[in-house]
């Protein structure tokens, strides 16, 4: 399974609804994801003190998957960032290697 981490950046000044995120904003990027295979996703709130803010993980079986959905989609998610953020997210995809729940 490969996991695609969107971090949104924490600076003294950002600003960013969890409620928005968390209710609207995510379960909407996931009906658009789902057609091209995202499994699910997880959102954490990051402390205070870390340079992120927020750390959200989106599951798909393969990278072809993500890319293939992102380039379907990324426009209009982006085009709705500043709804919920005032820092867009960056992004470090990669394979997972081990879970222990």
């Amino acid at each position: 399974m490969a996991v695609y981490p969107s971090i949104h950046n924490a600076t003294y000044d950002s600003t960013f609804d969890m409620d928005y995120y968390n209710q609207t904003q995510f379960p909407w990027v996931y009906s658009l994801y789902k057609p091209y295979g995202m499994k699910g996703y997880t959102i954490t709130q990051l402390d205070s003190g870390a340079p992120y803010s927020v750390a959200t993980l989106m599951y798909f079986d393969n990278a072809d998957q993500y890319h293939a959905a992102l380039a379907a989609h990324l426009d209009e998610i982006w085009a709705r960032v500043p709804l919920f953020s005032s820092e867009y997210p960056i992004s470090y995809p990669g394979q997972i290697i081990s879970t222990i729940v």
